[in-house]
């Protein structure tokens, strides 16, 4: 029995021959495996209340990831379709109609370029090339204009006695409001008639849109002088009326 009573002791007091009493404010302590296990609930339960806090941060986050991806999607669409513009507005530079200036030469397509003529009362497509080496006069008129309407006869006249080196090519544009049904009535009427024209004897670039770009003008008439490709000058005035053209074609 002694025996007993010492190996119960040690086994509920760790060793010790005599039992220890525990003051009234301490307490057992569990045993190592419970405070693991305790130590690893606490753990477990931290862990599923900090995912529950941030599933439901990521559930109000939702809209502002929704509002931030659409507005990437947005500036990657606006990225594009303004380089897409960029590429528009640099292609359309390159075709773009620049007006020129007295001494500047005209480009090559001022020669080749097709224009729709009305001649005689018929209209056909053809370009300047055939005036490539002489000196081109550009008239370019309106059927309300009276003074384009007085010139041409005269202008034609003298151009005809200088054929070798002088041409004349009337221009009528489509600023003026003009079209081949207007100009036909103009021939065909009292007032064409009146200043001595003809729809069988006539001629002009009608429905211009390329001439009047690279000549703009603030009214009619407008007279371009071109020589070897070169602009010579730009006026109003009817040079042919004070024989000045004469600087231009040499001898009398």
């Amino acid at each position: 029995m002694n025996n007993f009573y010492k190996g119960g002791r040690g086994m509920a007091c760790g060793h010790s021959a005599k039992v220890t009493e525990l003051r009234s404010n301490q307490t057992c302590q569990y045993p190592p495996k419970q405070n693991i296990l305790n130590s690893l609930w606490l753990i477990a339960n931290g862990l599923l209340r900090m995912a529950y806090r941030l599933q439901f941060k990521i559930k109000c986050l939702k809209p502002i990831a929704y509002g931030l991806l659409l507005i990437f999607v947005s500036m990657f669409s606006l990225s594009d379709a303004w380089a897409q513009s960029a590429e528009t507005r640099a292609a359309e530079r390159q075709t773009e109609i620049k007006p020129l200036l007295t001494a500047q030469r005209v480009p090559e397509e001022f020669w080749i370029r097709k224009h729709l003529f009305y001649i005689d009362g018929d209209t056909v497509s053809k370009d300047l090339s055939a005036y490539k080496d002489k000196m081109l006069v550009l008239g370019f008129w309106a059927t309300w204009c009276s003074s384009c309407l007085k010139n041409g006869p005269m202008i034609e006249a003298i151009v005809n006695k200088n054929p070798e080196k002088l041409a004349y090519v009337k221009v009528n544009s489509v600023r003026t409001k003009d079209n081949i049904a207007k100009i036909d009535n103009l021939l065909n009427g009292p007032i064409g008639r009146g200043y001595k024209l003809r729809a069988d004897d006539f001629s002009s670039i009608v429905e211009d849109t390329y001439l009047q770009e690279l000549f703009p003008n603030h009214g009619y008439p407008l007279y371009v002088w071109i020589y070897k490709g070169v602009i010579q000058l730009m006026t109003y005035q009817n040079l042919f009326n004070y024989n000045l053209y004469m600087r231009f074609v040499g001898g009398e």
